[in-house]
C-alpha cells in the first residue's frame, strides 16, 4: 500500500508539473500556438483518468483496470505535452532535442490514444478477460495497435499543421509502411467491434449486479465510435474542430467516470433512469437541430440566404 501512495504521490506532481509547462509552451508558441482556453478544456477528461484510476487502484478494486486508467492518462499528458514542445521549438525557431520527434508523435501517435480504452472493455468489470480463448483476441489487438503506430512513426507521409513543413522520419519504404498502416487499421476496427462483443457477451451470462456495471460501461463507451467518427468527418481537414474535440472531451469524462462508478458498485441502480434521460435528452436534440436545419433550408430557398425572416421562422419552430 506505501508503494502504490508513493507512485500516486510521483505521479500527481508529474501532472503539476506537466500542467504549466504545456501551457507556457503553447503561450509562448507563436504562430504555431494552439488554443490555450481550448487546451485548457481538456484537462477535466485528463484529470478524471488520474483520480479514477489511483482511486481503484488505492482500493485494490477492478483489478489492472486502474492502472490501463493511468495508463490512459499518461498517453494524453505524452501526447498534450508533445504537441506544444514540438509546436515551441519550430514557432520559436529552438533547435530543442527531441523537438522532430514530438512533431511526428503529434501526428501518427493517435492510436495509442484508444488502445487503454479498447483494453478496459475487455477485462470490466473484474479485470480479467470473459476468458482464455479470449487471450488470443487480446495479443492480436495489441499487435494490430502496434502495427498503426509504428506504420506511422516510420512513414513518409506528410504531418498534420502546423507540423506539415517538419520532415518525418522515413525510416521503412512506403511499400511496407502502407501496408502496414492499412492492416493496422482494419484490424483496430476489427478490435472495437470485439470489444463490443466481450461486453455484450458478459452481460448476457451475468448476473443482475454485472448487468447495471456494464450498463454505465456501456452508455459511456457509445462515445468512442462516435468521437472517431466526429474526427473523420470534421469539415476542418485537419480534426481541429468542434465536431472532433468536443465528443472527444466528453467520452474522456465519461468513460473514467463511468467506470468509476461501475467497478465500486457506487449507486449503480440509477443507470436505467440516466440512460432513459441520456435517449430523451439524443433524441429531443436531433429533433430540435433537424427542425432548425429543415426550416432555414426552406427559407432559404424562398426568401434567400441569410435572410432574417428565414432565422425568426427557425427559432419559433424550435421553439414550437
Amino acid at each position: 500500500m506505501r508503494v502504490r501512495w508513493v507512485l500516486a504521490g510521483v505521479a500527481a506532481l508529474c501532472y503539476l508539473v506537466a500542467l504549466p509547462a504545456d501551457v507556457s509552451f503553447e503561450r509562448a508558441s507563436g504562430w504555431y500556438a494552439g488554443d490555450v482556453v481550448e487546451f485548457l478544456i481538456f484537462q477535466p477528461g485528463i484529470l478524471a483518468s488520474f483520480v479514477v484510476g489511483w482511486l481503484l487502484v488505492l482500493r485494490g478494486a477492478g483489478g489492472v483496470i486502474g492502472w490501463l486508467l493511468l495508463g490512459n492518462w499518461l498517453v494524453l499528458i505524452a501526447t498534450g505535452l508533445a504537441s506544444t514542445y514540438a509546436g515551441y521549438a519550430y514557432g520559436t525557431g529552438h533547435e530543442l532535442p527531441g523537438a522532430r520527434a514530438a512533431a511526428i508523435w503529434d501526428t501518427h501517435g493517435w492510436s495509442l490514444m484508444f488502445a487503454p480504452l479498447v483494453a478496459i472493455a475487455f477485462v470490466v468489470p473484474d479485470g480479467r478477460l470473459p476468458s482464455r480463448r479470449w487471450r488470443p483476441v487480446a495479443w492480436a489487438a495489441a499487435i494490430f495497435f502496434a502495427l498503426t503506430l509504428v506504420g506511422g512513426l516510420t512513414s513518409h507521409r506528410m504531418l498534420d499543421r502546423p507540423f506539415d513543413q517538419v520532415t518525418p522520419w522515413g525510416l521503412l519504404p512506403e511499400s511496407v509502411t502502407g501496408p502496414m498502416a492499412g492492416v493496422g487499421l482494419a484490424g483496430m476496427t476489427v478490435t472495437f467491434l470485439m470489444a463490443a462483443v466481450s461486453v455484450v457477451l458478459r452481460y448476457r451470462r451475468a448476473d443482475g449486479t454485472v448487468h447495471r456495471q456494464l450498463k454505465w460501461i456501456a452508455l459511456s463507451g457509445v462515445l468512442i465510435p462516435v468521437a472517431i467518427i466526429g474526427g473523420t468527418l470534421d469539415p476542418t481537414g485537419d480534426s481541429s474542430g468542434p465536431l472532433t474535440y468536443v465528443p472527444f472531451l466528453l467520452m474522456l469524462v465519461a468513460v473514467p467516470v463511468s467506470i468509476g462508478v461501475a467497478v465500486l458498485r457506487y449507486r449503480l441502480y440509477d443507470v436505467d433512469q440516466v440512460v432513459a434521460t441520456t435517449t430523451v435528452y439524443v433524441v429531443l436534440s436531433a429533433v430540435l437541430a433537424a427542425t432548425f436545419g429543415g426550416v432555414s433550408l426552406l427559407g432559404g430557398v424562398l426568401l434567400g440566404g441569410g435572410s432574417p425572416v428565414t432565422t425568426a421562422a427557425a427559432t419559433l419552430g424550435v421553439a414550437v
